[in-house]
């Protein structure tokens, strides 16, 4: 859960001893949630402000212990604009709650560390300059004003007792609460995808019987055949079946015939079905024994999943490249080059493949096709998802919130854990002459908003 109004209050009293008097230097915003700010009187003071609604937090960081992007964004350059060489005047808290209000010369910044979460930038007179978070139950527009919230006298709570630093005890706390969310999410993730396996391969195992079930009728052709030999002066041409006794038993035996064809023709196919029964049963009892293995696998890949406890007991059942049991494409098809990509599987059975880096990205677009749907998160760098369309057909509403969940996992946005995911058919993006690797024109796109928690 996010700070408690104790945790806060313990840590805005050392923040007040760290940084008050200190001038603004920058300021990132390295997620929808998170802040980073940086003081011109001391390169190693770093205050981190986040108001994830999960692991929203409020302290000093460790050296070294945030990158930031090199790229603002809107909301850092608005900041930037209003408080970059600003001092820090002050730090408050709304007394009984988890408001918290950082003071500059006749401006301020509120981090609101409850529902809804986010930041307000109101000036001294308490006029909202910018506004983000808090989703649609936020009202807050610029120009609106905000104050601190009536208490009607709340106490102050308790303040949280640390023993060291608090900026310490909390970022070691919240760093092993996201690691621990980030397993759980990886472990879901795979548990849900050998699950789909699994489940892929008992419905092609079902698939399969059904098919030998289905050639378990051309068994008898070869004893027609050899029936219609012993009587074949009864074969005529134009006949759609001719019924002869058995040699063996005497009983009488109705055998389907091709009236287009002549009797020798007949006796031919008879035993050429037959012969397609034999080979084709011996093929599909073969792809059974595969699938029943495959699928053994995927049970005990899903076991020892589920008694994982450690990353690298995760990554031992990673499956790398093309999933199991996939049908390979035609030859020639680009559709069939797909190598080094991570590779996914649906609980609908549909391969989801995911770029490693910018140039693979640019890779899966060209080695899809059109009617492929493709997937990636809003705003922030991540990597391109790619579900493969066997036929042209809909893609199921559950593979779609899936793909979203991946492209979203593998984006710089997955540490907030929500996040809105646009997609739409490969045949729909474009390459600009001369953009980097990664960077594509999308249309006639739809949007998904997702969560990994």
């Amino acid at each position: 859960m996010a700070i408690s109004g104790g945790e806060l209050a313990a840590v805005l009293d050392e923040l007040r001893s760290a940084l008050i008097g200190l001038h603004v230097k920058k300021i990132y915003h390295p997620s929808a949630a998170d802040l980073v700010f940086t003081f011109r009187e001391n390169v190693g003071a770093r205050l981190l402000v986040s108001v994830h609604p999960r692991f929203g937090r409020m302290h000093l960081l460790s050296k070294g212990a945030e990158k930031l992007p090199e790229t603002p964004s809107p909301f850092a350059l608005q900041l930037r604009k209003h408080l970059v060489g600003l001092s820090v005047e002050g730090f408050d808290k709304e007394p009984g709650g988890r408001l918290a209000r950082i003071r500059f010369p006749e401006i301020f910044l509120y981090c609101r560390f409850y529902s809804p979460a986010g930041y307000v930038l109101a000036d001294g007179e308490g006029t909202v300059i910018g506004v983000i978070g808090g989703g649609t139950e936020s009202p807050l527009k610029p120009g609106m004003a905000f104050h601190f919230p009536h208490t009607d006298g709340n106490p102050e709570e308790e303040k949280a007792v640390f023993e060291g630093s608090p900026s310490g005890h909390l970022e070691t706390i919240y760093n092993k609460r996201m690691d621990e969310a980030r397993f759980d999410e990886e472990k879901t993730g795979l548990l849900v995808s050998a699950r789909a396996e699994r489940k892929r391969l008992l419905k092609l195992i079902d698939a399969l019987e059904g098919d030998r079930k289905k050639l378990e009728y051309y068994a008898q052709y070869r004893k027609w055949g050899d029936i219609c030999r012993t009587w074949f002066g009864e074969l005529k041409r134009g006949m759609a079946q001719i019924t002869l006794a058995d040699p063996e038993t005497g009983e009488p035996v109705t055998i389907p015939l091709s009236p287009e064809l002549g009797p020798t023709e007949n006796l031919d196919l008879l035993y050429k079905r037959h012969r397609k029964y034999r080979t084709g049963t011996e093929k599909i009892v073969a792809a059974i024994g595969e699938a029943r293995r495959k699928a053994e696998d995927a049970e005990q890949r899903i076991i020892a999943l589920e008694k994982a406890t450690s990353a690298d007991e995760l990554a031992a059942h990673k499956v790398v490249g093309r999933e199991p049991g996939k049908k390979k494409q035609g030859k020639g098809k680009k559709g069939s080059e797909v190598s080094g990509f991570r590779s996914f599987i649906s609980a609908d059975g549909l391969e989801m493949l995911v770029g490693r880096n910018d140039r693979q990205n640019d890779d899966l677009i060209r080695k899809s096709r059109g009617n492929d749907l493709w997937f990636h998160v809003r705003d922030f760098p991540g990597s391109h998802v790619v579900v493969r369309m066997m036929k042209k057909t809909d893609v199921p509403s559950g593979t779609i919130a899936e793909a979203a969940r991946l492209a979203l996992k593998y984006s710089t946005r997955a540490r907030d854990m929500k996040g809105t995911v646009v997609y739409t058919h490969v045949k729909y993006l474009k390459k600009p002459k001369g953009a980097p690797p990664g960077k594509v024109l999308v249309t006639r796109e739809k949007t998904i908003h997702v969560s990994l928690d």
